[in-house]
């Protein structure tokens, strides 16, 4: 659930729900395209230029389960864009081994969220082996299970 909250935060395709350019609904996410849009939003003030281009990478990171992406300038130096980027190709993978790069122990409220979302995708809570912390424990096999709240 929070990992669904983060991604929608920072998301910039067209599988986000944040009002920032998106290409065809359903299709991947075109980077031009959103950069295009980031610099009519900048103006808005909706949208720091830095955190709209970074999104534009991590939605195209998830798109194409590219985790070099994650590795940007563009993503890297905001600490929330790169947590998302690795969230996100553990949402389109199922691939635990992404949350492993979020973080160390003030991070694992993400990274629980990261393994629920992993486990989520692969229907195995084995998946949350991971995770330090009874509370998100018993909500990433929760969500495993298809039973979270």
């Amino acid at each position: 659930m929070l990992g669904a909250l983060i991604m929608t935060l920072a998301s910039c395709g067209p599988k986000g729900n944040v009002s920032v350019p998106q290409s065809n609904q359903g299709a991947k996410t075109n980077v031009n395209e959103c950069l295009k849009g980031c610099a009519m939003l900048t103006g808005t003030g909706m949208f720091s230029k830095e955190f709209c281009t970074g999104s534009c990478w991590v939605a195209k990171a998830k798109d194409n389960n590219d985790a070099s992406i994650c590795e940007k300038d563009e993503v890297k130096k905001d600490g929330m864009l790169s947590m998302s980027c690795y969230l996100g190709l553990a949402e389109s993978t199922g691939d635990a081994k992404y949350c492993d790069k979020i973080g160390d122990s003030a991070q694992d409220g993400m990274r629980g969220a990261c393994y629920g979302t992993a486990a989520k995708t692969k229907k195995d809570p084995s998946v949350c082996e991971g995770i330090k912390g009874n509370m998100m424990y018993e909500s990433c096999k929760e969500e495993a299970a298809g039973t979270e709240e």
